[in-house]
Order: C-alpha cells, then structure tokens, then sequence
C-alpha cells in the first residue's frame, strides 16, 4: 500500500469514527500494514466502543510498545484495566501517564492530529476512583483533592465531576471513572499530506497578451486594437507621412507646432537608390536623410527595424553633476542605555541642518530627573524655588509636603544637599544636555550627616560588566556593591569602592 492509500485509508477511519460508524472504522484501521502507535491508538479506541476488550486490550499494548511517551495511551489502557477490576494494574499505567506529562499540568494533542487536552487531573481522578473500588477511601481523598485543586486552574467543563466525586465519597456513594470524550477519541491524519491529496494544476491558465495578425506589418497588443475599434469615437487614422510624436503634452493639437515631414518607406527591393552612384532619385533621398535629422528621431518609431536609426550609445558626463548627493543620516548611537536615559534623550540631533529649533517655551523650562523608589521625570520652570519643587517632588511620589529632601551628585561621586535657592541656580545653569538635571530624593526625618545616601542593599555580582557610559558604575564578578537607589526591576543605582553608577540587575543578586 502506497503512502497515498495509507493517508486515505487513514482518513476514512477517522470519519467512520466520528460519525459513529465503529466496525467500519475497525475495517479501515486493521487493513493497513504497519500501523503506528496513533493507528493503534485508534483501532483500540474502536474496540472499546464495540466492548471487544480482548482485541482492544491487545491494540493498546503495541501503541504503548511503538510510543513509550504516549501518556494518553498508557491512560487509555488503565481505563481499560478498571473495566477488567484490575485496579492494580490500572494504577501503573496511571503513574506511567502522569510521568509522561513530565510535570505539565496538560498535554495538547493537536499537533499529532487528536482534538484533545488530556490533563493530569484527569489522571488523578481515575487513580482515585481505583483506591476507592480498593477500599482505600483516605488515599482515595487525597487524590481528589489534589485533582480538584488542580482542576480549578482549568476551564473545562467535564472537570466538574471532580466536586461531584468527592461530595459522593464524603456521603458513602459510589462514582464512575472519566472516559475520554466520543467526539475527540481518534487521531487523524497530519492536514499537512491529507491536503496535498488533491490534485493542483500548476500549469494554470494561459492568457493571450499580444499577437502576430497576418495583416499588420508589425507585431501590436490585440487589447489595445480592439479597445479602438469598439470605441464610440475614434480617432481619425494617420496619414503615413504624417510624423508620430512622442511628447506627452497635453495640449490641444491645434496649438502644436507642426513636425517637419518625412518621405515615406522604401520597399525592400529598391535598395540600389541608397548606393552613391546611383540615379538623381538616390541623390534626391540621401539629400532628404540627412537634412530631416530631426524629423527622424520623432518619426523613426513608425518605421520598420530595418530603416530605423541606430540608438545613440549612452556616454557618462565627464564630471560629476553641482548638487552633491544626499548626506546619510548620523547613525543613531547604542540602543544599550538606561531607561531613564532613553526617556529623556533629547530627540533633536544637533548636528543635523534641518533639525527644528527650539521653541521659546523649551528655552524656559528643565527637565528633573528625582531617583527615590524609583524613578521620575518632571519638567519645571527653570526659576522654580527650592520649595515650590519640593513640594512637586514630594506630591510626584504621593509624599506629604516636605517630607523629602533632595541631593545632587557630585562628578566625584559624593552627594550634596541642595538647601537653598542659591544651590539650586548654580545646578539650574550647569544642565546636562542644555535642559535636564538629575537629582536624588531622600526621606526627611533620616539624619543624612554622610554626604552619600544610605544604602538600601548589599548585592552580589555575578558576571564582569563594564559600563559603556560615563554615568554607570563597572565592576567585577564577586565584586559586592551597595544599592542606594532601586530606579526599576532593571537597573540599580549604587557605589563601589568610593565609586557610584547605575548597573543592571541582571549582573547582581542578593
């Protein structure tokens, strides 16, 4: 059987079993040679449905055999093994199952061609229920518990059988085990090679775009004719002296100026009029070719390949043209930076002439930059007073009003306390960028008597990492460091060996 006729047999199954036709879909499932664990799968699955247990218990091992990580077969057969009151055994293809999951909460058998998420609390559930046919009603509650803690997580309806089953446990009353669905029992063939079962015609449909008419000279798009000939008004046909201009003027042709003439074709057989020693009537020619030049580049498209001119050769200038070319834009620098740089940046190039200037309003107002918990960005009047941006410090960080002080950091690392409007103009007339200023919030009641921050943590570096701009702090693995200011879960502020930066935290741990 060609792997055609095994994908089709295959598929036929498939669709005796979900229409409900069981023993055709054995015929179909037992014909073909060689079946693989899901062909195995499906037979047993078929069996069951008739209650033939012998042959589908016999289906079962060879799918388990030719898949050992097949968890829904070893499922499939310890629910067969609760049919035969084997609980014994029905609780080792049940460990099997659950260790085929691998520790996932579900397995989504889409993929190999199964409608189906088989879930481990299914796998519980069966395992209980085999405990409590056993006798064993306190191991039998652990399971169910477990299933429906597990089963709370899921959006399954069927999972609703969990609570039941345990209620009923509770009272003394019997419960069913869990049967995979009638409607997704069955593995079909991958949509992949049941597609590519249809013929394609790759040659597709030829379509006519132009063509040779015995009565033409030359070879002309037949759309483009017969548009002319049903159209409602056409034009009035072309003397054959008359020139053919290829201008696209869109003047009416009343205001053109008139194209100078030129004599018509030769036949082919007077080709003795072009040689020099010919009769008047060549000289009279050769005359007309060389004085309408002009008349010959506008009119030689109207003319048979054999009398047209030779195409000029196209010559490059010897000199380059005045206009310069266009400048490349400036490369953009490192995308590797700081969050707080990237959200303050300047998006102005400096360097580039056709950047806009800065408008009178920019020109008057700061951007502060206040690192405490984390970090944020406010843009002020740059004769804001010290108290007017303490206060909007304190409310950015949903503080009562002068419950915080503010530092800035010195180029050699050391923080000092701006106290005074005078400390704040100096800061306000060294901004970076022209328009930014960096500053560091601390709680007001701390005694800050050290001229550095008190340090939140001590990390530990884990891998070397060296700092690609001027603000962040280099280190090296092993190296540890004092966290003095969390900015976001990707970057630190903090000192090392009288040093201070920003570094990312995925180099530290705690």
């Amino acid at each position: 059987m060609s792997l055609k006729e095994q994908i089709e047999q295959w598929k036929a199954g498939a669709e005796h079993a979900s229409q409900g036709r069981y023993l055709e879909a054995i015929d179909c499932f037992t014909e073909m040679p060689e079946p693989g664990a899901r062909i195995c799968f499906n037979t047993a699955t078929m069996y069951l449905r008739v209650g033939d247990l012998e042959n589908a218990e016999r289906y079962l091992n060879l799918c388990v055999q030719k898949d050992t990580h097949l968890a829904l077969g070893f499922f499939q057969r310890g629910c067969l093994h609760l049919l035969k009151r084997r609980y014994r055994d029905a609780l080792d293809d049940f460990d099997l199952a659950e260790k085929n999951l691998r520790g996932n909460l579900l397995i989504d058998y889409k993929q190999l061609g199964l409608l189906y998420k088989f879930y481990v609390c299914e796998v519980m559930y069966n395992r209980a229920y085999a405990y409590r046919e056993m006798g064993e009603n306190r191991r039998a509650k652990e399971e169910l518990d477990k299933a429906k803690e597990i089963a709370a997580k899921t959006s399954e309806n069927r999972h609703r059988i969990v609570s039941a089953a345990l209620d009923n446990l509770r009272a003394g009353r019997d419960f069913q085990p869990y049967r995979i669905p009638k409607n997704s029992s069955v593995f079909w063939p991958p949509k992949t090679k049941s597609e590519s079962l249809q013929p394609v015609n790759f040659m597709g449909k030829a379509k006519v775009v132009s063509a040779i008419k015995d009565q033409d000279d030359y070879t002309g798009f037949v759309g483009v004719q017969e548009m002319r000939k049903n159209s409602p008004s056409p034009q009035p046909r072309r003397s054959p002296k008359e020139p053919v201009s290829r201008s696209k003027s869109h003047e009416p042709p009343s205001s053109r100026v008139p194209k100078p003439s030129f004599p018509p074709p030769l036949p082919s057989n007077k080709a003795n009029l072009l040689s020099p020693t010919g009769s008047s009537n060549g000289h009279h020619l050769s005359t007309s070719l060389s004085s309408s030049s002009s008349s010959l580049t506008t009119s030689s498209s109207s003319q048979p390949p054999s009398l047209r001119p030779p195409k000029p050769i196209f010559s490059p200038p010897s000199h380059p043209p005045s206009d310069p070319p266009p400048q490349k834009p400036p490369v953009s620098p490192h995308a590797f930076r700081s969050p707080a740089r990237r959200m303050l940046s300047s998006p102005i190039n400096n360097n580039s002439s056709r950047s806009p200037s800065p408008s009178p309003d920019d020109s008057r107002t700061m951007t502060v930059k206040v690192h405490y918990n984390s970090t944020r960005a406010l843009k002020v009047d740059k004769t804001v007073t010290l108290e007017e941006l303490v206060a909007l410090v304190c409310r950015k960080f949903d503080k009562p009003n002068g419950s915080l002080t503010l530092w800035h950091k010195k180029p050699s690392g050391e923080y000092s306390h701006v106290s005074s409007d005078v400390i704040l103009r100096k800061l306000c007339s060294f901004l970076e960028d022209g328009f930014r200023l960096t500053l560091t919030a601390n709680d007001a009641e701390q005694k800050n008597t050290s001229s550095k921050p008190a340090s939140l943590k001590t990390v530990l570096a884990i891998a070397d990492y060296h700092g690609r701009y001027s603000d962040e702090l280099s280190f090296r693995s092993g190296d540890r460091l004092n966290v003095t200011v969390e900015i976001n879960k990707d970057w630190y502020e903090g000192t090392l060996d009288g040093g201070t930066g920003i570094f990312p935290t995925s180099y530290v741990r705690d």
